[in-house]
């Protein structure tokens, strides 16, 4: 008696997904990992999240210019203003902002706000009139040739300021210096300055005005460090003195000289920040350190060859002890030695013509703008070395202000952004809910054979109060376009079955679009192995 074979039966296999990693974008990519997405975020990581609402905190009109410290500034047209009030006029165009004390250094047009006195004015100091040259006292002590008077106005200078004597000079000043002579002394009246003895070869009254300026270099970069302002023009970097962004050209061979260096590097500097106590500047293709203590010591010193591209100077931010920054190859970070790539996962070599950064405890933070205008709001969460995309978010400038990152949008609008602490501040509103996405990178199984795709299950629940959706789609080989499979609404946390008509195919992708918060725990894929191969000539085989 003989019995016909049996054929073999498919076999049943499962597949539980526990882990949504960020954003990768890369060929090659893990099963299941996350190959696009608007509005997701790693702060519930491992699971699937939509990321918390801003706080919309106003509008500025007509904004050139936004930061934060202790309360909100910003430049609305040609008026800067602080807190909501106006302090001084700028001239038109976008600026930026360093702080260094209690007070806010305005650029390019190299003027001061001094929260503390209210104060706004020039960091340039110049003063025109007639003088006389004359001998005089210094400590107590006859002096020659040392003494400038006016003949008119006072002198607006203080000790130690260094100034730049020109016009009507004659052959009064001797060995004429274009980084000016430095005032040791000044009269109560302010009427005299004097200067170290013999600064002048020749006594007497000018017949005409001379000009007395103390000025600040035209700088591209600046920012704070060690109580110094530091910039950079060109391949020329500059230090102010210390505790003094006044003056910049005082060389008395002291500690607390003014400082500056050429690096006699290829290209110019692009971009520049205090970095774990250093200065720290790049070119495209280096990174510059100056160590030392003191203008008596400092020292330029090449860290990396992986620099700042050019343009994308606002990009640096610190982020969990970490400098990130993007370079003419990439996102890249230092942790304070040899800067690496950072950027690999966001895939297409994308080349960015506008980034702006802020940096938190956990996450950097960077609004992008690509070679086809389109625009993605990116955040690396340093405690997952992973990245997530907002949504196009397009920053002006950001700023870190205890604790909290503020966004001021190229439109005006200015937020909180990330997790926001109750009380929220006066005024503030939460933002509306949101459309969000996450598209699943192909999921393969990581086999060969065709199979068939039999149920799939969606732990989920929905945290908010407002309304809420999820709806779930497939594509098969990459054919044609998602289908939708079904619309989830808001229950308690549980698992729901996602309807699914078997199809044997090579792999799939599911996508996610959903309005409102939601969160996924867990997806579950069972799907029957049929067995069957590609072969060499593109037919099937089977086992």
């Amino acid at each position: 008696m003989y019995l016909a074979l049996s054929k073999k039966l498919p076999k049943k296999r499962i597949e539980v997904q526990t882990e949504f990693a960020g954003l990768d974008h890369r060929p090659g990519r893990p099963d299941g990992s996350v190959y696009d997405m608007r509005n997701l975020t790693g702060r519930d990581y491992p699971v699937l999240a939509t990321r918390s609402r801003r706080a919309y905190m106003g509008h500025i009109n007509n904004i050139n210019g936004f930061g934060y410290f202790d309360k909100p500034f910003w430049v609305s047209g040609t008026q800067f203003i602080y807190d909501g009030e106006y302090k001084g006029n700028v001239s038109a165009g976008r600026k930026t902002f360093s702080e260094i004390g209690q007070v806010i250094i305005i650029m390019p047009d190299k003027l001061y706000y001094n929260i503390a006195t209210d104060d706004f004015g020039s960091i340039d100091t110049v003063w025109s009139g007639r003088v006389s040259y004359e001998d005089g006292t210094y400590a107590g002590q006859p002096a020659i040739a040392n003494t400038m008077r006016s003949l008119g106005a006072a002198f607006p200078y203080e000790v130690m300021d260094t100034v730049v004597i020109s016009g009507n000079t004659g052959d009064f000043i001797v060995d004429d210096k274009p980084q000016g002579v430095t005032v040791i002394e000044v009269s109560p009246d302010k009427m005299s300055l004097k200067f170290g003895e013999n600064t002048f070869s020749k006594l007497g009254q000018t017949t005409a005005a001379v000009s007395v300026n103390s000025t600040m270099p035209d700088m591209d970069i600046i920012f704070e460090c060690g109580n110094r302002l530091w910039g950079a023009k060109g391949d020329d970097i500059f230090a102010s003195r210390l505790d003094d962004f006044r003056n910049w050209n005082t060389f008395f061979g002291v500690a607390t000289d003014s400082w500056g260096q050429s690096s006699r590097s290829r290209g110019d500097f692009t971009a520049g920040i205090a970095y774990k106590g250093y200065p720290t500047f790049f070119k495209e293709q280096e990174m510059f350190r100056v160590y030392g203590s003191s203008a008596l010591d400092f020292d330029l010193s090449s860290e990396g060859h992986i620099g700042v591209r050019e343009g994308a100077g606002r990009s640096l931010a610190i982020a969990a002890e970490a400098l990130f920054y993007y370079s003419p190859d990439g996102f890249a970070v230092t942790y304070g030695g040899t800067p690496q790539l950072a950027g690999a996962p966001l895939g297409d070599n994308l080349k960015y013509v506008s980034v702006v950064g802020a940096g938190d405890s956990t996450r950097y933070w960077a609004s992008t703008v690509d070679s086809d205008g389109v625009r993605r709001l990116y955040v690396f969460n340093t405690a997952l070395n992973q990245w997530y995309i907002e949504d196009a978010f397009d920053a002006l400038a950001f700023d870190y202000d205890k604790g909290r990152i503020f966004g001021a949008q190229t439109s005006g609008d200015w937020w909180i952004m990330g997790e926001q602490a109750t009380p929220l501040p006066e005024g503030a509103t939460i933002e509306a809910p949101f459309e969000s996405f996450a598209e699943l990178a192909d999921y393969t199984t990581r086999d060969t054979n065709k199979r068939s795709l039999n149920k799939v299950l969606l732990e989920i629940d929905f945290p908010g109060t407002v309304e809420s959706w999820v709806r779930v789609w497939i594509r098969y080989d990459h054919l044609g376009e998602f289908e939708r499979l079904c619309e989830i609404t808001p229950r308690e946390k549980r698992a729901h079955k996602i309807p699914i008509i078997p199809r044997r195919r090579d792999h799939f992708q599911l996508r996610l679009t959903g309005f409102g918060d939601w969160r996924v725990y867990n997806l579950t894929y069972l799907y029957l192995d049929n067995g069957w191969n590609r072969s060499a000539n593109g037919g099937i085989e089977t086992n």
